[in-house]
This record gives structure tokens, C-alpha cells and sequence, in this order.
């Protein structure tokens, strides 16, 4: 009897330890794989993966154009954003009745489509914009949106295209330079946490551009007013818009890190082509022997 009451329980250790063993195996087989990396090239990916600000992903088709109804016109073809940042988008048009819904699909996507509350800026008429959160585990490369606005009175406008172009390079006191042509181009550049003056070289050349400069959604200067929105109307480049400059210049401002420790400069390059634009920090606190 002891011997057998031996074997029994040596059986039944084996074949706990078994157990624990093929259950531990299961769970690391099951693991999910590359959760924190998002893939570029495939659309569904990159769209699940978008916070769309004041928007809600809806199953189904992008809705379609009411035949006619071409109110979008002049849009932005480009778009430049570090991933892990802010893009905002934005949207001119001829309508007398105001918008209703933004519709915004990842052209290439089959899981739906967005549908958005735009926010509508005070000081242009016929002037919105919406935000996208690019997720910083999104690959880098480029994108298509498409989207088309809905009315107050149902009808809808013709669709259009931009193409986003994302990339992870890390701007910083040592290479803090950027340069490109038209469409909009943010670049978040991170100062640190010393307070005081800094101050950013630019040159628009002869075509003009507009250079502004943000500290979370607070302007702090640039080539023209106030915007009073993260973004300023887009400009073609026959007929320029107040700030739209082609010279070059300085910008200073007061560098508070206690409201962060980045800053943004968007450059708005005008509309379509032909244009071509540069800056670099010159001083920062903390940078350069300041």
C-alpha cells in the first residue's frame, strides 16, 4: 500500500507540473504580437489607430457627393507631422449654409469612416478645421484622407484629397532646422526647461509663406497676427493673405516651460506650388552657450 500510495502521488506531481508547464506555454503562444506599432501601409491599421478629435468611427461606406455641390475648391495637397503630434487640417468653403458633419476616411480603408463635429473658426468666414492625434507608434511614410462636408440642409460637397507624411525625426537644440515648400508643415521642437528668450532665423525667399508659432493651442508670434485658430487660411501664392511674407527675418518670444516643454512651428507654404521656405533656432535657453 505505501508503494502504491508513492506512485499515485508522484503521478499526480507529474502530471501537475505537466500542466503548469503546457498552461504557461499556451499563454505565452497567445500573447499578442506588435501591439505598439502601427503599420503605414496598411489602411485599416492607420485608421483605427487615428484619434480624431470631437469625431466617432461609423461602419459602412464614405458617403457620396451631391451631384453639383463642388464648394471645396482650395485645400491643402500636403501635410507634414512628427508622429506623436497634433495634425490639424484645414478646411475652406463657399456655402451659404453652414456645416454640419466633417466625413473623413483613410483612402484604402474598408472599416468606415469618420464622422466629425469640425470647429469653425470667428475670425475667416467659410474657414473650419479638424484635428487628428497621430499615434507615436504609427510607422513613417505617407497616407491619403479623403473628405467631404455635410450641410445643415443634407446636401454634401465634392470630396478631396490630401496626402499626410509622417515621420518620427526628433528636433531638438542641435538640429533644429526645417525647411520645405507648400502645404503644411509642423514641426514640434522640444526647448526644455530653461525659461527665457528665444529666437528663430527664417527665410521665405521671394514666393510667400507664413511661419507660426505655438505653445499647446497659445500662439506666441510669427509672421502675421494672430490667427486665432492652430492654423492660418491657406494663400495662393498670386494673391497673399496678411503674413504671408517672402523675406527673411528673426521671431523672438518668451520661452515659459512651465506651459510645456515643446514648441510647434507650423509653416504654411502657399498654395499650389513653387514656393520654398527654411528656419533654424538661433537661441534657446540652455541651447548653443545661452
Amino acid at each position: 500500500m505505501n508503494k502504491l500510495k508513492l506512485v499515485l502521488f508522484l503521478t499526480i506531481i507529474t502530471g501537475l507540473f505537466f500542466t503548469a508547464c503546457l498552461k504557461k506555454d499556451d499563454y505565452t503562444l497567445v500573447l499578442p504580437q506588435n501591439i505598439d506599432s502601427i503599420n503605414i501601409d496598411n489602411s485599416n491599421e492607420v485608421q483605427n489607430g487615428l484619434n480624431v478629435r470631437n469625431g466617432s468611427l461609423i461602419s459602412g461606406t464614405l458617403p457620396g457627393s451631391t451631384s453639383g455641390n463642388n464648394s471645396l475648391s482650395n485645400s491643402q495637397t500636403s501635410i507634414s507631422v512628427k508622429n506623436g503630434n497634433i495634425l490639424t487640417i484645414p478646411i475652406i468653403y463657399s456655402s451659404q449654409t453652414n456645416i454640419k458633419t466633417v466625413y473623413i476616411q483613410v483612402v484604402g480603408a474598408t472599416n468606415g469612416y469618420f464622422a466629425v463635429t469640425p470647429t469653425i473658426s470667428t475670425s475667416t468666414n467659410g474657414y473650419a478645421y479638424i484635428s487628428l492625434e497621430i499615434p507615436d507608434y504609427l510607422s513613417n511614410g505617407n497616407f491619403e484622407i479623403i473628405y467631404l462636408l455635410e450641410y445643415t440642409n443634407g446636401t454634401t460637397s465634392n470630396k478631396v484629397q490630401t496626402n499626410i507624411n509622417v515621420t518620427n525625426i526628433n528636433i531638438t537644440c542641435e538640429n533644429a532646422y526645417m525647411s520645405g515648400t507648400s502645404g503644411l508643415t509642423f514641426t514640434n521642437l522640444y526647448l526644455g526647461e530653461g525659461a527665457g528668450e528665444v529666437k528663430i532665423a527664417y527665410d521665405t525667399y521671394s514666393v510667400p509663406d507664413r511661419i507660426d508659432i505655438y505653445q499647446g493651442e497659445t500662439w506666441l508670434t510669427g509672421t502675421g497676427s494672430n490667427p486665432n485658430s492652430p492654423i492660418p487660411p491657406m494663400c495662393n501664392c498670386d494673391s497673399p493673405l496678411p503674413g504671408f511674407v517672402g523675406e527673411n527675418g528673426e521671431l523672438s518670444f518668451f520661452y515659459n516651460p512651465n506651459k510645456g516643454s515643446s514648441i510647434v512651428v507650423v509653416v504654411s507654404g502657399c498654395l499650389p506650388k513653387g514656393t520654398a521656405w527654411e528656419w533654424q533656432l538661433i537661441k534657446a535657453p540652455g541651447c548653443f552657450g545661452n
